[in-house]
C-alpha cells in the first residue's frame, strides 16, 4: 500500500512537473512573439518616422529653394531701381544660405566652387548665364569644350535641329537606327543637358565627369578612386565634366539696367537716337544714312559709323528716302532704299561714334527686332573654360577678360571689353551678339534636412527672374 501511494505521489509530481515546463515553454514562445512584436512596432515607428523626417527634409529643401527665388526677385528690383548693378550678391552669401533653422530642421543653397574659390562648396546660387547653351552654341564653340571635338559637336547640333541636313561628321537618322539598341535623334531644342546623353557617341564619362548623380557636389563615391563606381582620380576635387559648362535654359532680355527697353539702332529715328547721351543731330542723320547702305551686324558697327558726303543732286532724293524709312514699321525689310537716284553717298572723315562713347551707350542699343537673345554668356561670371569657346576668343582673350574683371570688378555692359587691349574691333563684333553684361537665369541647389535620423532632401531648380514674375524652367530632387 505505501508502495502504491509512493507510486501515486511520484506520478504526480511528474504531471505537475510536465505541465510546468509546458507552461514555461509557452511563456518563453509568448515573451518571443511579444518581443518580436515589440521590435517590429519599433521598427515600424523607426521607418515612420524615418518617412516623415524625409518628408520634413523635402519642404526645408523647398523652403530653401523659394527663399532664393525671393531674394533673386528682389535684388533684380533693387538693381533695376539703381539702374547700375550688374552683379549679385546672392552668388556667394552666407548670411541667407548657410545652415538656415526652420520648424526643428535647416537647409542650405549650395554650389560647387568655381576657379577662384577654395572649399568643397559655396553658400550661394549659381548663375546660369555663365554656361554655353548647348541649345544654340555653334559647332566651333561646342567643339572647344572640354572632351569635345569637332564631330561630336557636329551631332549634338544634327541632333539638336529640326532638319534631315547632316553637318560635316554628324549624325542623322540613318545613323541611329543602326545603333544598338536603335533609337531616332530629338531633332528638337533639348529640354534638359542630361538628354545630350542620347547624342551617338556621347559617354557618361565626357557628360558627367565624376559627378554621376549630377547633384555638383563631391560626394563620397566621387573621391575614393577606383573602390566604387564612378571612377575618379581621388584628388578631392569634382570634375563634372560638361554637365557643369553647358545649359539648355539661358536667355537675355533686352533691356537696359533700368529694365527699359533698348533701341534698336537698325531701325530707330533719328529723334529716337538722338535721345541717346551723346548722339547729337548730326551724329542721329550719319547713322541713318549708314545703315541705308550697310546693315548693322551688332552694335560694334557703329564704331565705322562717318559722316556721310553726298553730291547736290542727292538731296531731295535723301530726303525723300529718309521720309520712306520713317514710314516703316521699324523693321528692316520694310525700309526703302534709294541709294543710285539722282547722286551718291560715301564715309568720309574721321569716326563720327568713339569707343567711349560706343561704351556710354552700349546698355541703351541693341541691333535687330528680337526682344530676348537666347543663350547670351554673362562675361562677369564665364569661367576660363566657357570663355575660350566663344566666336573670337582664345586663350589669351579669355585670361585677358578674367584679368580685367578681377582687377576692376564687373562690366557694366559688353562693350566695356573694349578697354582690353587683346580685344580687338572686329572680336567684339562676334562677341556682341552671344555675350551679356547681367543674368536673369540662376540655379539653385537647396539641401534640407531634419531630425535626429540625419534625413537629407535635395532640390534643384533652374529660374528666370522676369519683371513680375519668377518663371521655373527645370525642376529636380533627389539628386
Amino acid at each position: 500500500m505505501n508502495s502504491s501511494r509512493l507510486k501515486f505521489k511520484s506520478d504526480g509530481r511528474g504531471e505537475r512537473g510536465s505541465v510546468l515546463v509546458s507552461v514555461l515553454w509557452c511563456l518563453a514562445i509568448l515573451s518571443v512573439v511579444i518581443i518580436g512584436g515589440l521590435h517590429t512596432a519599433r521598427l515600424d515607428l523607426i521607418i515612420t518616422k524615418n518617412q516623415a523626417d524625409q518628408i520634413r527634409a523635402y519642404y526645408l529643401a523647398v523652403a530653401g529653394a523659394e527663399k532664393a527665388k525671393a531674394l533673386l526677385f528682389h535684388e533684380l528690383k533693387q538693381n533695376r531701381q539703381a539702374g547700375s548693378e550688374t552683379s549679385t550678391t546672392l552668388l556667394n552669401n552666407e548670411t541667407h544660405f548657410k545652415d538656415q533653422e526652420l520648424g526643428g530642421g535647416q537647409f542650405r543653397v549650395i554650389r560647387g566652387p568655381n576657379a577662384n574659390e577654395t572649399g568643397p562648396l559655396v553658400y550661394g546660387v549659381s548663375d546660369e548665364s555663365s554656361r554655353l547653351n548647348i541649345n544654340h552654341a555653334s559647332i566651333e564653340s561646342l567643339a572647344k569644350l572640354p572632351g569635345m571635338d569637332a564631330s561630336l559637336a557636329a551631332r549634338i547640333v544634327d541632333y539638336r535641329d529640326n532638319d534631315s541636313q547632316l553637318s560635316p561628321g554628324g549624325a542623322e537618322e540613318e545613323s541611329y537606327i543602326t545603333l544598338n539598341p536603335p533609337r531616332l535623334p530629338l531633332n528638337a531644342p533639348l529640354t534638359d543637358t542630361w538628354e545630350v546623353l542620347g547624342v551617338a557617341g556621347m559617354t557618361r564619362e565626357i557628360f558627367m565627369g565624376e559627378d554621376f548623380n549630377l547633384n555638383s557636389m563631391l560626394d563620397p563615391d566621387e573621391d575614393n578612386g577606383e573602390l566604387t563606381s564612378p571612377m575618379d582620380n581621388n584628388d578631392g576635387i569634382l570634375n563634372g565634366g560638361l554637365s557643369t559648362l553647358v545649359t539648355h535654359a539661358t536667355v537675355s532680355s533686352q533691356v537696359d539696367a533700368r529694365g527699359e527697353a533698348r533701341v534698336n539702332v537698325q531701325s530707330a529715328s533719328e529723334s529716337e537716337l538722338q535721345l541717346l547721351d551723346g548722339i547729337s543731330q548730326d551724329i542721329a542723320k550719319a547713322i541713318v544714312a549708314y545703315r541705308e547702305q550697310n546693315e548693322f551686324s551688332s552694335i560694334a558697327d557703329l564704331l565705322e559709323v562717318r559722316e556721310m558726303q553726298s553730291d547736290g543732286n542727292n538731296n531731295n532724293n535723301n530726303n525723300s528716302s529718309n521720309r520712306n524709312r520713317r514710314g516703316g514699321s521699324g523693321n528692316r525689310g520694310g525700309q526703302s532704299r534709294n541709294n543710285n537716284r539722282g547722286g551718291s553717298s560715301s564715309p568720309t572723315g574721321s569716326p563720327l561714334i568713339s569707343k567711349e562713347m560706343l561704351i556710354q551707350i552700349a546698355d541703351k542699343i541693341m541691333v535687330g527686332a528680337e526682344t530676348t537673345a537666347p543663350g547670351a554668356v554673362n562675361l562677369n561670371t564665364a569661367p576660363r573654360e566657357v570663355l575660350v569657346c566663344l566666336p573670337g576668343l582664345e586663350e589669351t582673350g579669355a585670361d585677358a577678360i578674367i584679368r580685367y574683371r578681377q582687377s576692376n570688378g564687373n562690366f557694366k555692359n559688353t562693350a566695356e571689353i573694349l578697354n582690353i587691349p587683346e580685344i580687338t574691333t572686329q572680336i567684339f563684333k562676334q562677341l556682341a551678339p552671344v555675350t551679356c553684361a547681367r543674368s536673369e537665369t540662376y540655379r539653385i541647389f537647396s539641401e534640407g534636412k531634419f531630425g535626429t535620423s540625419g534625413a537629407i532632401k535635395r532640390i534643384q531648380v533652374i529660374v528666370r527672374i522676369g519683371e513680375s514674375t519668377v518663371e521655373t524652367l527645370s525642376y529636380k530632387e533627389d539628386l
